[in-house]
C-alpha cells in the first residue's frame, strides 16, 4: 500500500500542474483576444475614417452636380431667350429690307433667313399691300 499512498502523494501536484496549464493556455488565450480584438479595432477606425471620407466626397460631389444643373439650366433658358431674340431680330430686319425692295439675295445674307422664309415673307407683305388697298377703295 505504500506505493498507493506515495502516488496520492502526487495526485495534488499533478492537479496543480494540470490547473496551472489550463490556467497558461486561457492567459495565452485571453491575451491573443485582446491583440485580435485590437487590430480589428484598428481596421474598424480605418473603414469608418474611410467612410466618411467617402460620403464627405460624394455628397461634395452632389453639391457640385446640383449647382452645375442648375446652371445648365439657366444657361438653356438664355440660350433660348437669345436665339429667339436672333429670330425675331432677323425677321424684323429682313421685313424692313423687304419693305426697302431689297433682293433676295441680300435679304439673307443680312438676316440668316432663307431663300423660302423671304419669299413666304415677300407673299405675305404683298398680301398686306393688296388688302390695304381693297379697304382704302
Amino acid at each position: 500500500m505504500q506505493g498507493l499512498d506515495q502516488l496520492l502523494e502526487f495526485y495534488p501536484l499533478a492537479g496543480l500542474c494540470i490547473v496551472n496549464s489550463v490556467l497558461m493556455a486561457v492567459l495565452i488565450s485571453s491575451l491573443a483576444v485582446k491583440k485580435l480584438k485590437a487590430e480589428h479595432l484598428e481596421r474598424i477606425n480605418k473603414l469608418e475614417t474611410n467612410v466618411s471620407i467617402l460620403t464627405s466626397g460624394a455628397l461634395g460631389m452632389g453639391q457640385k452636380m446640383l449647382s452645375l444643373e442648375a446652371k445648365y439650366l439657366r444657361l438653356s433658358e438664355v440660350q433660348e431667350e437669345i436665339k429667339q431674340s436672333d429670330t425675331e431680330f432677323s425677321y424684323t430686319q429682313a421685313q424692313k429690307l423687304i419693305s426697302q425692295g431689297v433682293d433676295d439675295n441680300a435679304v439673307a445674307a443680312n438676316s440668316g433667313l432663307s431663300s423660302t422664309e423671304i419669299n413666304l415673307m415677300r407673299l405675305l407683305q404683298n398680301q398686306d399691300h393688296t388688302a390695304h388697298s381693297f379697304h382704302h377703295v
